[in-house]
Formats: C-alpha cells, sequence, structure tokens
C-alpha cells in the first residue's frame, strides 16, 4: 500500500534540466546531491519513505527540503551561511581596537601594520584583521 503524502511537487522542465545539471556537476558536494536526488526522486512520484530508504536519509529529512523547495525554490536547496563561532571580542575590546590607531602613530614611525596594532594592543593580528575589515567597512577607518 502506496502511504499518501500530504505534500506535491511538480518541477518545471528548465529547474529538472538545472537539477540535473547539478548532479552531474563534480563542484556540487555531497549534501546538495542528495538533496537534489530527494527532488527528482519526489517529482518522478515516488514516496517520502521510498526515496528516504532509497538515498539512505530519514522521512523527515525528505519532507524537509520537499518542503524548502516549494518555498525558496532551487536556491533553496543550497547551505545557507552559517554564523559560526561568536567573536571573543566584546563591544569594548573592539571599540579599543578601532581607538587605539585613530590619530596616534606607531613609536616605529611610518604606518600601523596588523602586527604592530595586535602588540600594541595586546590581542592576536586575526582578531585585527577581523577588527579593521569591519571598520573599514563602516567607514571609520
Amino acid at each position: 500500500m502506496k502511504e499518501k503524502c500530504w505534500i506535491k511537487i511538480s518541477l518545471t522542465d528548465l529547474d529538472r534540466e538545472r537539477l540535473n545539471r547539478w548532479l552531474q556537476s563534480s563542484k556540487a558536494s555531497k549534501r546538495v546531491a542528495v538533496r537534489v536526488r530527494i527532488i527528482l526522486d519526489f517529482d518522478r512520484g515516488k514516496s517520502a519513505t521510498e526515496v528516504a530508504n532509497s538515498l539512505g536519509v530519514s522521512v523527515a529529512l525528505v519532507y524537509r527540503w520537499v518542503s524548502r523547495y516549494r518555498e525558496k525554490g532551487l536556491g533553496g536547496l543550497r547551505d545557507c551561511p552559517r554564523s559560526g563561532r561568536p567573536s571573543k571580542l566584546s563591544e569594548q575590546e573592539i571599540e579599543r581596537i578601532v581607538r587605539s590607531v585613530m590619530g596616534k602613530s606607531p613609536s616605529h614611525g611610518g604606518t600601523w601594520s596588523i602586527r604592530s596594532v595586535a602588540r600594541y594592543v595586546g590581542v592576536s593580528k586575526w582578531q585585527v584583521e577581523k577588527v579593521w575589515k569591519k571598520a573599514i567597512l563602516a567607514g571609520r577607518i
């Protein structure tokens, strides 16, 4: 007995063609390839259980990606940017790094470098680089 599916999709020819190209692409990640296969199999009329069993994923995952495709189209199948690890620097420390170089010149003369600011303020050069990028984008430096 075939299960009833509460979600239906019907791919356009253009979407189907793009999904097949993604599968053939060597640049597609394994996760994206699984998502593409979920959509293609679901469109071919397979049940969520059949799709899940054939790909070795859960039924919930199948429904999640079918729903995401319905809501966002092909773009919804790609990985979303992740927030990453929270910054270890507080707002006060960031402000201190920015203010430490504004209007001052380094003791060695010349201009500030990321390393010289890091030594002067007592943080890592990676933290200074991150703060500077944000400050430059915000027009503060």
